[in-house]
């Protein structure tokens, strides 16, 4: 994951999916979770299902996040030359 700094990010996207067994109360408390690391009048929209396929007291989710801080970005802007093309590692591997 890169370092980013949430506390000011002003949205969030969060998936939770659950085995059979996951509870309405136990997605509600991911979210909140997720309402706790982020600026306090951030849009949250959020989504849960049941997908049998996943084995009791398994929960996964998927938190996608708009607004925060990335040093990585800055640097990147930092570090543009004269035609406005930068480079730098942010130790990400594409194949």
């Amino acid at each position: 994951m890169l370092d980013v700094d949430i506390a000011e990010a002003n949205k969030a996207l969060v998936n939770v999916i659950g085995g059979g067994d996951m509870t309405l109360r136990e997605a509600e408390m991911i979210v909140e979770a997720v309402a706790t690391k982020i600026n306090s009048n951030a849009h949250i929209i959020w989504g849960a299902m049941i997908d049998e396929g996943l084995p009791k007291a398994q929960i996964q989710a998927m938190v996608v996040i708009a607004g925060g801080k990335f040093p990585y970005l800055n640097a990147l802007e930092r570090g543009k030359s004269a035609s406005g093309k930068g480079e730098i590692d942010l130790g990400i591997e594409f194949t």
